[in-house]
């Protein structure tokens, strides 16, 4: 059985996964957002860089997302709120996308980053 994403998605998956949004300091979190923000805008997103407040949040480096896309006046609006960083990773390999038949693995597949790739993957059908 393939995995369940269309070919745009899995490399958009492999890309986010070997990101490592696990530092503190959030120096891959801009690398995180434009990445999601190029693959919204490939499926017809109108996207904003939103840049929080440093009395928000600490650091230089982050930055939210808002992608609009209007499907029709009669659809209710779908908000979708998502977090980019994952708990830090001590062992080798941890940001190495992989994945056979049945599973996909790398830091994240399992927490916001597959979900994202799962949202992608329904907008973009």
């Amino acid at each position: 059985m393939p995995l369940p994403f269309s070919k745009a998605v899995q490399q958009f998956l492999k890309k986010y996964v070997e990101l490592d949004t696990s530092r503190p300091d959030g120096k891959y979190y801009p690398a995180a957002i434009d990445l999601i923000d190029q693959t919204l805008t490939t499926i017809g997103f109108a996207c904003e860089q939103v840049k929080i407040p440093k009395q928000i949040a600490e650091g230089p480096n982050r930055v939210h997302l808002v992608a609009r896309r209007n499907f029709s006046k009669e659809l209710p609006t779908l908000v979708i709120y998502n977090h980019i960083d994952v708990v830090p990773a001590h062992y080798d390999k941890a940001f190495v996308f992989s994945s056979d038949t049945r599973k996909i693995y790398g830091r994240g597949t399992c927490d916001h980053k597959g979900s994202t790739a799962a949202v992608i993957s329904a907008l973009e059908q």
